[in-house]
């Protein structure tokens, strides 16, 4: 299937282009997403030297890691809005460019801090960094890559954002805790070593009217006799849609600007309704409730994001060939799974329902649904989600558009939804009426996925960003003929 998608695009290209520039623009770029990645799991593995007073004598209690968390996703919170009028005015490489100098201000706070007060300033600044970059990696591999590859390309942002996580967590263990944090810093150099060298976005030039530049662009990703006319005729025809407002909140006067940021924002947030962040915040604590050893606990949560890391190959070769929806709904299938899988365990583990030993003898099995939980949710959930929000929306509106939704992402993820309502409903919820009817909580909200995925969903494969926006506004995604697009693609069109 991925040869033939390749296939499809040097046919449509005229046998003039090739698509390694753009995978190789799409690398660079994403190594971006390894920075926010790291900032997410900073605390993961190295929480314990930093309560043991590690970093400059600082003895850090368990409060102060929560605040630690708080004070980089508000930091990314903040970051995003100004960050779309950035990437209007001085372009997507320019802005990622100076995105890189949060990071190495925030790091070398920590690094040096005499103070708890500092540790968690710096960590806000790095969170600037990490909210700048998941608006702007996305949006700059959607918008170089030719739309029957598309898919794959953006999918290589939550691909590395779990490398990230991967590289926090491995070194965050192995490494003195100053010694990690200037291995933190060292991955902004390399995208900026990368980075520097790729073009600039087609899009922003054709949006600033220089359509040279963006001939330029387009025929260093898609070969020097590339016909480069039809693509930008595409880009101007996007950009010249009726009905764009200059006001960052005014485009929402359009019905099907509301409609699709419904939608990327819905993905979004079932992402973490379905107990992602659950699983990915308390993973060692569901490990050590199967009374597994500490070693054992540290290493679920590399093997974990391990899991993860490789389940995001999937879309890579499968996304643009048998569809987003088929992805969608095997990741919420398995979410639903596996949630009810933990819970009947929890149940009878904690109302005592089954012989201890029977109980011991399968201590593998809470193990074996988080495994498939994280392959589910890199495979489908985690990765569709941030492609959705991308691609639903026209060239004139999908940098206000996708950074609004990245604020609620960010918002919803950790500030307004992890860090209190999933914490305490864990802690507190749980204590009082049990576990595992959180677990029912998530099944209820999977299978709403799965039901919203069948239903709602505007399939994107091989469309232009108007061609689902159009299905979206005239509400077509939402009556479409099965027979004429079928959940499963078995080909491209």
């Amino acid at each position: 299937m991925s040869n033939r998608c390749d296939q499809t695009y040097r046919e449509r290209m005229g046998g003039a282009g090739t698509t390694a520039p753009v995978y190789a623009a799409a690398v660079a770029v994403c190594v971006g997403a390894v920075c926010t990645g790291i900032a997410l799991a900073f605390t993961s593995n190295a929480s314990e030297k930093l309560i043991a007073g590690q970093l400059n004598g600082l003895k850090m209690r368990q409060l102060d890691m929560y605040w630690n968390l708080c004070m980089m996703t508000m930091g990314a919170c903040v970051s995003t809005l100004p960050v779309a009028m950035m990437l209007d005015s001085y372009g997507r490489k320019a802005t990622m460019m100076v995105s890189t100098l949060p990071f190495y201000l925030g790091y070398i706070l920590i690094v040096f801090a005499q103070h708890i007060y500092m540790v968690h300033v710096g960590r806000f600044i790095t969170g600037l960094g990490a909210g700048a970059f998941s608006c702007c990696c996305p949006l700059y591999a959607g918008e170089i890559a030719p739309k029957v590859i598309r898919g794959r390309v953006i999918s290589f942002y939550f691909m590395f954002v779990s490398f990230g996580f991967v590289y926090a967590t491995i070194f965050g263990w192995l490494l003195p805790i100053k010694l990690f944090i200037f291995a933190c810093m060292i991955v902004p150099l390399i995208f900026t070593a990368m980075f520097f060298f790729q073009p600039k976005s087609p899009v922003h030039a054709v949006q600033t009217g220089k359509a040279i530049d963006a001939a330029e662009a387009l025929r260093a990703l898609r070969g020097p006799k590339y016909d480069v006319t039809t693509e930008i005729n595409t880009i101007k025809l996007e950009l010249s849609r009726a009905g764009q407002s200059d006001t960052f909140f005014g485009i929402f006067k359009d019905r099907g600007v509301v409609r699709a940021t419904v939608i990327a924002v819905a993905l979004q947030a079932l992402k973490h309704l379905v107990g992602a962040t659950l699983v990915l915040t308390f993973s060692s604590e569901i490990v050590r409730g199967c009374e597994f050893s500490n070693t054992m606990v540290k290493w679920s949560v590399i093997i974990g994001g391990l899991i993860q890391a490789l389940a995001s190959l999937i879309p890579l070769k499968y996304v643009d060939t048998i569809g987003r929806r088929f992805l969608l709904i095997i990741g919420f299938t398995i979410t639903f799974t596996t949630s009810i899988i933990l819970g009947v365990y929890k149940i009878y583990k904690n109302r005592q329902l089954a012989p201890n030993n029977l109980l011991v003898a399968l201590n593998w099995l809470p193990l074996s649904a988080l495994a498939i939980y994280w392959l589910g949710y890199g495979a489908g959930l985690g990765t569709i989600a941030s492609l959705t929000a991308e691609e639903v929306f026209p060239a004139d509106v999908r940098v206000k558009c996708k950074c609004f939704t990245e604020f609620c992402n960010w918002f919803v993820q950790y500030t307004g939804f992890a860090s209190f309502v999933v914490t305490m409903a864990y802690l507190q919820f749980g204590e009082l009426c049990g576990h595992e009817f959180l677990y029912c909580y998530y099944c209820f909200f999977s299978i709403i996925g799965i039901l919203l995925t069948i239903f709602i969903y505007p399939e994107g494969t091989n469309k232009t960003s108007l061609e689902i926006f159009t299905e979206i506004k005239d509400r077509a995604h939402i009556y479409r003929s099965y027979k004429e697009e079928p959940i499963f693609r078995s080909n491209t069109r």
